[in-house]
């Protein structure tokens, strides 16, 4: 009895130690293996014809690699491969990892080799005869790292928008007519090639329009008002009273005349590339000359009257002091 008991346990023990060794000899065969390409990174655009690619693996036997469709090359454990002499353009790299068991792994990565330097394909605004409002605009020949690119103009500040290889930079506030812009933009491109830095000037345009109307006491337009200027243009009121003109920005003295009404003259301001709408002028009719006859011979009138009155007094009271009147 004791006899089978022991020969029972050494059966287990025996058949334990066969299915543990069996399962973990099979639990190392057949592990699988995997790999993950560390460097470069996937769409990385490199400005170096010799590329040093890096990868990990585990439960691996042996590595093999191949580039652009080459074939694949064992490398037995190496996890690294530098490639030299490499074409610009696009490439495409794969690793492949073996396990014990005989299954594979691939990693693959596609880069891009750009030596190639930037250039502007537009760039602007320039010229004498820009607007106040506007933006500056570079074009690039291709894709920028855009934290590298830089657009300076002197006493602008604004912000920066993209869309797609183009970059503006947006003034706050409207430009002046009065300053030499000077602009300045350098960047890099995806590869870390650096433009030749661009440089350019331009100024804005220093005319700009006034618009007025000119009424009169009543609010009524007044039409044919002769319009001189400081720097001796005439024109003259449309049927509806208005008026408008094209000047140096800044201040404007506007002269207006028209039989009937007394003379005007008033300042305005012209602001540069732009359009001024002024409040409505008001003319007050001057006093008619036969208005001034009247009154002339009102004056007159009343001087007779006084002056006759005081030639009676000075009579009558010569007449008493004489004795030639009677007294009252």
């Amino acid at each position: 009895m004791r006899t089978s008991i022991a020969c029972t346990a050494a059966l287990l023990m025996l058949l334990f130690t066969l299915l543990f060794n069996g399962s973990s000899n099979v639990s190392s065969q057949e592990a699988d293996p995997w790999v993950n390409i560390i460097t470069p990174l996937s769409d990385d655009v490199l400005n170096d014809n010799s590329i040093y690619i890096e990868w990990v693996g585990d439960s691996v036997s042996y590595y093999a690699v191949e580039i652009d469709g080459s074939g694949f090359e064992e490398v037995g454990q190496k996890t690294e491969k530098l490639y030299s002499g490499l074409g610009k353009g696009e490439h495409f790299f794969r690793v492949k990892a073996y396990g014990a068991s005989g299954r594979s792994y691939v990693d693959s990565v596609r880069f891009t080799i750009d030596r190639v330097r930037p250039t502007a394909r537009y760039y602007g605004p320039t010229g004498i005869d820009v607007p106040t409002r506007t933006n500056i605009t570079f074009e690039f020949s291709e894709e920028m790292d855009a934290d590298s690119v830089l657009i300076a103009v002197n006493d602008v500040d604004g912000y920066i928008k993209w869309s797609g290889r183009t970059v503006y930079l947006i003034p706050t506030t409207p430009l002046r007519p009065d300053i030499i812009y000077h602009v300045h933009v350098i960047g890099k491109d995806l590869a870390g090639n650096d433009m030749a830095s661009t440089k350019w000037t331009f100024e804005c345009i220093d005319v700009g329009k006034y618009q007025g109307k000119v009424i009169d006491i009543s609010g009524r337009p007044i039409q044919n008002v002769q319009i001189e200027l400081d720097d001796g243009t005439v024109f003259f009121t449309e049927q509806d009273g208005t008026f408008s003109f094209r000047s140096t920005y800044g201040n404007q003295t506007v002269h207006l005349l028209k039989d009937g009404f007394r003379t005007v003259e008033v300042w305005v301001y012209v602001e540069p590339d732009d359009v001024v709408i002024g409040e409505p002028i008001r003319m007050d009719q001057a006093p008619s000359e036969r208005a001034l006859d009247i009154n002339a011979v009102f004056v007159v009138l009343i001087l007779a009257l006084l002056l006759s009155a005081f030639v009676i007094f000075a009579v009558v009271k010569v007449g008493r002091d004489t004795g030639l009147l009677p007294e009252e």
